[in-house]
């Protein structure tokens, strides 16, 4: 089917295979790709799977000067433990994480809620969605004995979707075509930045531990030449370190900025949420902490709107507007 369809990435849901799971039988989510691809493992995004809620699995795809993030998800709908709510948050940290990636996104998967229905859980997904400013690409049935549409593909990528009935399961394969991802940088614009990481730092830190600076503590001549050796050493070593080199400037950078102090709130928070299940103990601190991280991110947003209110105000007083 891969090779029929000429696939580059598949991205499959119920592969029955046991390396997904501790417990229980069937189900599984496993990403592949061509080999002419270089394909890295997320498993920051795997660690967010929780037994018989969500069965997360995710690929970092790198083609010629851009990435993306391919995440498979599949929801098991075993009763009475499966828990829509629960799957929900879950989902709800993977599309956070998603969005501020450095690279575009795919979400895929069964997700086991029927979105041609109007039941009160797919509502709650839908609203999901639209708080992330994604909406499903999918909208036909994708299991023909029932009639439901089961199965999508969520992405802020342009393209097209298609159902696939190959016969081989009791649901049907979806196929995306994204618009020409290559030809994306055509109209993007280019900047020189650093690239400031924990491999970069650790490479500084390292080169600066093992320059001899001896002869400046020792040293008693002017302290203004005493500054500008050390200067001169310091900063030749930081461009190396952190040479200027050529990007593009991703779509994401035009998006609200999530200062670090907020970024350590999220990376705690998701550590809580996956101790609480363990540690029931945890839970009131994930939950305290989780209102401190949505008002921080609130604050930030109505700061980024307010400046931009009050930069059309003062370009509409320059213009007489």
């Amino acid at each position: 089917m891969a090779g029929e369809e000429g696939a580059d990435v598949l991205a499959i849901t119920e592969h029955w295979k046991c390396y997904c799971r501790t417990q229980g039988k069937h189900g599984g989510s496993a990403i592949y790709s061509k080999e002419k691809f270089k394909c890295t493992e997320r498993t920051d995004y795997s660690l967010l799977s929780v037994s018989n809620i969500i069965e997360c699995s995710a690929a970092q795809i790198y083609l010629e000067n851009y990435k993306i993030l391919i995440v498979c998800i599949y929801r098991p709908n075993t009763q009475p433990v499966a828990d829509v709510d629960q799957f929900l948050e879950v989902l709800r940290i993977i599309l956070e994480k998603c969005t501020v990636e450095k690279g575009k996104f795919i979400l895929v998967g069964d997700f086991n809620l029927d979105i041609l229905s109007d039941s009160t859980n797919v509502s709650e997904f839908k609203s999901l969605l639209e708080n992330f400013n994604l909406d499903f690409t999918n909208f036909v049935p994708t299991r023909p004995a029932s009639g439901s549409c089961l199965d999508n593909i969520i992405t802020p990528l342009p393209g097209q979707t298609r159902v696939l009935e190959y016969h081989i399961s009791d649901h049907c394969a979806l196929k995306f075509v994204a618009n020409s991802l290559y030809s994306n940088h055509i109209n993007k614009r280019k900047i020189k930045r650093r690239i400031i990481n924990d491999g970069t730092i650790a490479n500084f830190v390292q080169k600066l531990t093992s320059i001899n600076w001896d002869d400046i503590y020792t040293c008693t001549s002017d302290p203004n030449q005493l500054w500008n050796i050390f200067h001169e050493r310091f900063s030749k070593t930081f461009e190396q370190c952190f040479p200027k080199v050529e990007v593009y400037l991703s779509s994401n950078e035009k998006n609200i900025k999530v200062t670090p102090d907020v970024e350590h709130l999220k990376d705690i928070l998701d550590k809580l949420y996956i101790v609480s299940f363990a540690r029931p103990e945890f839970k009131a601190t994930y939950i305290s902490i989780k209102k401190q991280y949505d008002n921080s991110l609130s604050q930030k947003k109505k700061d980024h709107f307010n400046s931009l209110i009050r930069i059309q105000k003062i370009s509409q007083r320059l213009h007489g507007g």
